[in-house]
């Protein structure tokens, strides 16, 4: 299977998943791929960056990224005695 980042010819993007390149090369010429927000089949790949995957374990945050909502309300707290 295979990720494309679409465009209608009334320029709504959208992505939509093919079995290969193949598949979406047939489906466009037959007009089968309809934008989900306005209906157009006038469709094309528009450009797009790779996904790349990870590999290993992936990192956990640290310092106060790894406290996220609690550092943020005790950021705000002491920022609200300063101005008080």
């Amino acid at each position: 299977m295979i990720l494309f980042e679409l465009q209608c010819g009334r320029n709504h993007s959208f992505e939509a998943w093919f079995r290969d390149n193949a598949t979406y090369d047939a489906q466009e010429k037959k007009g089968e791929i309809v934008c989900p927000v306005c209906g157009d089949t006038r469709v094309r790949k528009a450009p797009m960056a790779p996904r790349i995957g990870r590999s290993g374990k992936e990192r956990r945050p640290e310092g106060a990224a790894a406290r996220g909502p609690e550092a943020a309300e005790a950021l705000a707290r002491r920022a609200g005695q300063h101005y008080a």
